[in-house]
């Protein structure tokens, strides 16, 4: 499968974006923005990674909760990473334009091969550098960033690794349930590894 950059995760990033008044760079999904017309509080966006088309149709009957409630498919991005699209879908960049293109990136500035996300060292736990080496050399100004400079909305993540961090699914949903009954308007992602990394 191609990476269609007209009906991709990169393009629902930029639905959220115009939809909280922030600028984005490329086109949105006509969908998504007629789903948002209504005046949200909270707009949510749940990842489980590797959970794609492909895996609800092969796992799960076509009267399921997913399945029944499937509205449309998009693609992901090229490649097809957890990083890249993670970035991509936190960005509303194409890989290409953020760089972030898997797990563990070599960087010549430190003549070593990063794990991008958590900055260790490929295959240790041995901290790159002293500053976060992936930011520093193929930075990109986030999803979160944007909305909140727009100042019409605040933006979260929720994650091992987001700006509201939590190790446990259980803790992930109870997070968002939190975040939602604030009376702010805001946008939240929650992220979770699985089913990938099962």
């Amino acid at each position: 499968m191609y990476a269609d950059y007209e009906n991709s995760i990169v393009n629902l990033s930029c639905s959220i974006l115009q939809y909280f008044g922030a600028k984005s760079e490329h086109s949105t999904l006509e969908y998504i923005d007629e789903l948002l017309k209504g005046e949200y509080k909270n707009v949510v966006i749940i990842l489980l990674d590797g959970l794609g088309v492909d895996a609800l149709q092969y796992h799960l009957a076509k009267n399921g909760f997913f399945r029944k409630h499937l509205i449309r498919e998009y693609s992901s991005v090229f490649p097809p990473t957890t990083t890249a699209a993670t970035t991509s879908l936190e960005s509303g960049l194409t890989p290409f334009e953020h760089g972030w293109l898997g797990w563990s990136l070599y960087f010549s500035e430190v003549d070593k091969i990063v794990n991008a996300f958590v900055n260790t060292e490929k295959d240790t736990n041995i901290q790159a550098a002293d500053f976060h080496v992936a930011n520093q050399f193929i930075p990109y100004e986030t999803i979160y960033k944007k909305i909140k400079d727009a100042g019409m909305a605040n933006a979260y993540s929720v994650s091992k690794f987001g700006s509201n961090r939590i190790k446990l699914f259980d803790e992930l949903v109870d997070e968002i349930i939190r975040l939602c009954a604030t009376s702010e308007k805001k946008y939240i992602y929650g992220y979770w590894e699985n089913p990938d990394s099962n």
